[in-house]
């Protein structure tokens, strides 16, 4: 991934990425010319900080960053899930086509849903992209 040391100044030690709102690639860079960064302070709240990043070469401003920081604090929600420890491998779960086939087979299950579920099944055997995409 790319270097965040360049917005990464002893000022917002504490605070940990938060977002990169828009980053633009606006040239091509050269491996053997040396590429300087200069990083403008946007804003330094309590709780955020936001930095502009400028990749300079040759005297041009070939990327450009905007990033935030942001403090953590003690009862941040968290958006990301524990993975679950319960889940079959791969190799183990049923194909798309036969899930659809399982489900159109339930008691009560509407004839023109049927269909269209026996359907999708028929289409997704005749793509069979499914028997081949793991091996």
């Amino acid at each position: 991934m790319y270097d965040l040391l360049p917005t990464y100044t002893p000022l917002i030690e504490s605070y940990c990425p938060s977002s990169f709102s828009q980053c633009y690639f606006l040239l091509s860079a050269s491996a053997a010319i040396p590429i300087l960064y200069y990083v403008e302070r946007l804003r330094d709240g309590r709780s955020y900080v936001t930095r502009s990043v400028k990749a300079v070469q040759n005297g041009r401003i070939i990327f450009m960053l905007l990033c935030s920081y942001q403090r953590p604090e003690p009862w941040q929600p968290s958006y990301q899930w524990p993975a679950p420890t319960d889940v079959p491998a791969p190799e183990e779960c049923d194909m798309l086509a036969q899930r659809y086939i399982n489900f159109a087979k339930e008691p009560g299950m509407h004839p023109r849903r049927r269909a269209v579920l026996l359907n999708l099944a028929e289409v997704r055997a005749a793509a069979s992209v499914e028997e081949g995409w793991m091996g």
